[in-house]
C-alpha cells in the first residue's frame, strides 16, 4: 500500500431510531489499520462517479471549504491545526448525516435504512491532500469468548456495505468521488446529505461510454476477426439494453470473461480486457451511472448487405445470435445466410413468402 498519513479522524455511531449519533477518537492499531484498508479500497476502486458541489453555500460544502482553507494556511505559517475547528466541522457534517437518514427513513416508511457508523477522515496520500466521509453499515457476529450476538463494523472488504465520499484537495476541491457497495448511488446519501450533482448526466455518460467501448471493439476485433466482432458488438448491446447500471466489472463480465472466440489465433480476450480498462482509466465520462437508453436508441441498430438489393437489418441485441442467423457454405461452394423464423405466428407471411418448392 502506498504512503498515507492520517490527520485527523472520528468516528461515529449513527442511531436512526433513537435519533442521535456520537462520536469518538480511537487510535488503536486495529482501527488505524481499518481506516488506511477502506481508504486504499476507494481510492482503488473501479466502479465510481464523481460530482461536484450543487451550491458553494451548501452546509457540506461550506465545512469542507473550511477544512481546506485553515490546512492551507496553515501549510503557509506552520502552525498546527485548530484541533476545536476540525472537532466543529466533523461533528456539524456528522450531525447532518443523521438528520438526513432520519428523513430519508421516515419518507421511506416500508425501508429499513441500516444503522452503522460514520467515518470521517482527513489524510495525505502520496502527497495529496484527501478528506473522507463514510458510512459503514453494521453487521451482526457471534462473539468468540461469550458466544452471544453482537453487533459491529464488518473488517471483511468483501461483506461490508458502505457508502463513501471522498473529497481531493489541490488549490481548491479539485474532485469528488462518491462510491456505493449497492448497484445505484443512494439519493439520500450523495443528494440530500452530500449536497451533490453528477458531474456528468447520465445520457452524456451512456453515450460516451457506448461509443468508447464500440472503437475498442472496431479497432483491436473487427480488423482481426469479423465473426468475433458480430458475437462482441451483439453482446455490448446486450449488456446496455438489459442493464439497468453500468460498471466496467459488470461490462466486462457480460461480455468477455466466458467469451470462447471464433478465430482464437487471432483474438485474445485478456487484450480485449485490458483494451476496456484503458478505455476506462483515460474515458470523460464516470466509471458508475445509470444507463439512459435512449440516448443509444439509433445505435443499436446495425445492417449487413448481402448483395446489391438485399440487406439484413439488424435493430437491437439477439440473444444467442449465432444459433439464430449464421453462415454457410454447399458442396459446391455456394454461400449462404440462413436465419431462424422465432414466432412462426407472428412472421409466418414472411416465411411463406419465400418458401419456393
Amino acid at each position: 500500500m502506498a504512503n498515507l498519513e492520517r490527520i485527523f479522524d472520528m468516528i461515529y455511531h449513527m442511531d436512526i431510531e433513537q435519533e442521535q449519533i456520537t462520536g469518538r477518537y480511537n487510535n488503536n492499531d486495529s482501527i488505524s489499520r481499518f481506516i488506511k484498508d477502506l481508504m486504499y479500497d476507494i481510492l482503488s476502486k473501479e466502479d465510481k462517479r464523481y460530482y461536484i458541489f450543487d451550491s458553494e453555500t451548501d452546509d457540506v460544502s461550506t465545512n469542507v471549504s473550511q477544512l481546506f482553507e485553515q490546512i492551507k494556511n496553515n501549510g503557509q505559517n506552520g502552525s498546527p491545526l485548530n484541533q476545536n475547528m476540525l472537532e466543529n466541522v466533523f461533528n456539524a457534517i456528522a450531525n447532518r448525516a443523521l438528520q438526513k437518514h432520519m428523513d430519508a427513513q421516515k419518507k421511506h416508511s416500508m425501508i429499513h435504512i441500516q444503522e452503522g457508523s460514520l467515518i470521517q477522515s482527513l489524510f495525505e496520500y502520496e502527497s495529496e491532500l484527501y478528506f473522507l466521509i463514510t458510512k459503514v453499515e453494521h453487521e451482526n457476529f457471534l462473539d468468540s469468548d461469550t458466544f452471544m450476538e453482537s453487533e459491529g463494523v464488518p473488517f471483511n472488504k468483501k461483506t461490508r456495505s458502505l457508502k463513501s465520499c471522498l473529497i481531493k484537495f489541490e488549490d481548491g476541491i479539485a474532485d469528488i468521488i462518491v462510491t456505493d457497495s449497492n448497484p445505484t448511488i443512494a439519493a439520500y446519501w450523495y443528494r440530500d446529505f452530500l449536497e451533490l450533482k453528477e458531474l456528468n448526466t447520465d445520457g452524456k455518460n451512456t453515450q460516451q461510454a457506448f461509443m468508447a467501448f464500440h472503437r475498442v471493439l472496431k479497432t483491436n476485433v473487427l480488423k482481426h476477426s469479423e465473426a468475433d466482432y458480430t458475437q462482441l458488438h451483439n453482446s455490448m448491446l446486450g449488456y446496455f439494453r438489459n442493464r439497468q447500471s453500468f460498471s466496467i466489472t459488470g461490462l466486462v463480465g457480460d461480455i468477455l470473461e466466458e467469451y470462447t472466440p471464433e478465430n482464437p489465433e487471432k483474438i485474445n480476450t485478456q487484450t480485449i480486457i485490458r483494451k476496456f480498462q484503458e478505455v476506462m482509466d483515460k474515458g470523460k465520462f464516470d466509471t458508475s451511472f445509470t444507463i439512459d437508453k435512449s440516448v443509444i436508441k439509433n445505435k443499436m441498430k446495425k445492417t449487413y448487405k448481402i448483395s446489391e438489393k438485399v440487406e439484413i437489418r439488424i435493430s437491437g441485441h439477439i440473444k444467442d445470435l449465432k444459433d439464430k442467423i449464421f453462415a454457410e457454405k454447399d458442396a459446391e461452394g455456394n454461400r449462404f445466410i440462413k436465419m431462424k423464423v422465432e414466432d412462426e405466428e407472428k412472421y409466418n407471411e414472411t416465411y411463406r413468402s419465400f418458401k419456393f418448392n
